[in-house]
């Protein structure tokens, strides 16, 4: 939808021609599918124009050799002497003669195909295939009570754990001791880091560990000397007070001296601190879509120049230090689509880490994002956001099933506690590659079903890790019974825990009856191995 400026629609347009090129269309400054080397890639562009307002509409639709997709994207350009207003431009629509035709939804092959072209074509190549670390993270640990002798000891604990990354969360700069100040004061806090956090990379080091930290650069604290100095620089709507949430306010990131300033400031930080991830944080809604510096014809434009001055951070940010690991977070997943995935490889799913809960928080993850886009911790018992007290072989289960890290205290352990974790992350490293680069399958919806399962599987379909979750015991169940149809057919698999053998025909058609577990909240871990039948 395209307005003149005497206030009449634009938007005749007239097919006058198309061409085909033999490479990847990659629209300018957006985030966008990856070329590759040695691929070949074909995009047929047709050409519109409206005779009259001069408007030309191309529509861009490329095709690549090692997918399915079909990947499409629109450019409107004025070629008038004329301004004009782009109102709305919408996701494809295809309009066809109606004859019976059916809806296949992602509910069938494309989450596969979904799930390859993020792997291969959106995530920053640096990441797309790369095993991640098995990190902890402080703040449900340590919340905004952070301090150099307390964060010695976690790093020095943690290499004895097996952990590879600490990531200091919250808490360390400005004078943040709540929620309610410092945002945007990104320098270290001298009362509880009196050295900076030069020790901290250093002891990382001895300990042949990584250390990460946390930011939150989108946003200001009233109570802030970014605030004291640049007064006018939060999102915000002429003649209203600013609605504050979590105690903060928006930075107007359509403003480029204010993108200049984030990108600057972190870019900054980060070559004295040189850390090896980064968790970006989001916590609240933008509330107050306006600008200052926007004229008043163009006040609706906010959300897209906001999202536009993001990626421009974020695009030189990722260029400047390609190899630390930047993690997405917008109070868990309030942000998770494929254009920050261009950017961060992977995404912290919710605030919400009970193990329960996470099951349908990941399975529906799952339809669009693969494994290895997600993150998951294992957190303490009671849970913090919903007291419940679920198993620890089913909270490393939900989290094994994704990038997997902590969330919990690890300075007042028992001896058995120190052990169990000891032997979680032995064997998640050993099969790492499996469970953050194998496809997975959903099997039984937390949404529709008592339990829930999924299974993690590589590409030759002759190891898989089956994950069934049993919501609550069941006096009348004798048995569970969970099909896996993605099984090949022409293969024995042999289950690891019992030593028992079944035909992939078996299992696809019969199924496997599995015997429920007393308690609530309990799993059943299955660890199939296949041979070919002879």
């Amino acid at each position: 939808m395209i307005r003149r400026e005497n206030g009449y629609p634009a938007g005749r347009m007239q097919y006058q021609s198309f061409e085909i090129t033999n490479q990847l269309h990659i629209p300018d400054g957006l985030p966008h599918i990856r070329p590759l080397e040695n691929k070949e890639a074909g995009t047929l562009s047709v050409y519109f124009q409206d005779t009259v307002s001069k408007i030309r509409l191309t529509l861009h639709y490329s095709i690549i050799e090692d997918s399915a997709a079909v990947i499409r994207s629109v450019q409107i350009t004025n070629q008038g002497t004329e301004p004009v207003w782009v109102e709305r431009a919408l996701s494809a629509l295809i309009d066809t003669a109606y004859t019976n035709e059916q809806l296949v939804t992602f509910y069938g092959t494309h989450q596969k195909e979904f799930h390859q072209l993020y792997t291969k074509r959106l995530f920053p190549r640096r990441w797309a295939e790369h095993e991640r670390p098995v990190l902890l993270n402080s703040w449900e640990m340590c919340y905004f009570d952070v301090s150099e002798e307390k964060m010695l000891q976690v790093i020095q604990k943690a290499a004895n754990l097996g952990f590879e990354l600490v990531v200091l969360d919250d808490g360390w700069f400005g004078r943040r001791n709540n929620s309610k100040s410092s945002l945007g004061d990104w320098e270290v806090n001298t009362e509880k880091f009196p050295d900076g956090l030069t020790p901290f990379l250093e002891c990382a080091r001895k300990n042949n560990m990584q250390f990460g930290i946390w930011f939150e650069p989108e946003m200001i604290s009233p109570d802030s000397r970014l605030m004291r100095a640049h007064p006018d620089w939060h999102a915000q709507i002429p003649g209203y007070t600013p609605l504050p949430g979590r105690n903060q306010l928006v930075l107007d990131l359509t403003r480029l001296e204010i993108q200049d300033y984030v990108l600057e400031t972190l870019s900054s930080f980060l070559r004295l601190y040189p850390v090896s991830y980064v968790k970006w944080d989001m916590n609240r809604h933008i509330t107050d879509p306006g600008s200052l510096t926007l004229p008043h014809d163009r006040t609706g434009e906010f959300f897209h120049r906001y999202i536009l001055g993001l990626y421009r951070i974020l695009d030189q940010l990722t260029a400047r230090f390609p190899d630390i690991l930047f993690e997405n977070c917008s109070s868990g997943d309030g942000r998770f689509d494929a254009g920050m995935c261009f950017y961060m490889p992977q995404t912290w799913c919710s605030d919400n880490t009970d193990a329960l809960d996470r099951q349908a928080i990941q399975y529906g993850a799952s339809y669009l994002f693969p494994p290895s886009a997600i993150t998951s911790h294992v957190s303490a018992v009671p849970n913090h956001q919903t007291g419940r007290q679920i198993p620890y072989s089913t909270r490393t289960a939900a989290a094994s099933s994704a990038n997997m890290g902590y969330e919990l205290n690890i300075l007042n352990l028992s001896p058995e506690e120190n052990a169990q974790i000891k032997e979680h992350l032995a064997e998640y490293k050993a099969r790492r590659n499996l469970l953050t680069t194998g496809k997975f399958y959903r099997l039984q919806s937390p949404f529709d079903n008592r339990n829930c399962a999924w299974m993690i599987m590589d590409q030759n379909k002759e190891q898989a890790v089956i994950y069934y979750f049993i919501r609550e015991y069941d006096t009348a169940a004798l048995s569970y019974l969970l099909k896996i149809p993605y099984l090949d057919a022409d293969k024995i698999y042999m289950e690891e825990n019992s030593g028992r053998r079944f035909t992939g025909e078996e299992l696809i058609h019969a199924g496997l009856s599995i015997k429920p577990v007393s308690g609530d909240f309990p799993v059943v871990e299955l660890n199939l191995t296949a041979e070919n039948i002879m």
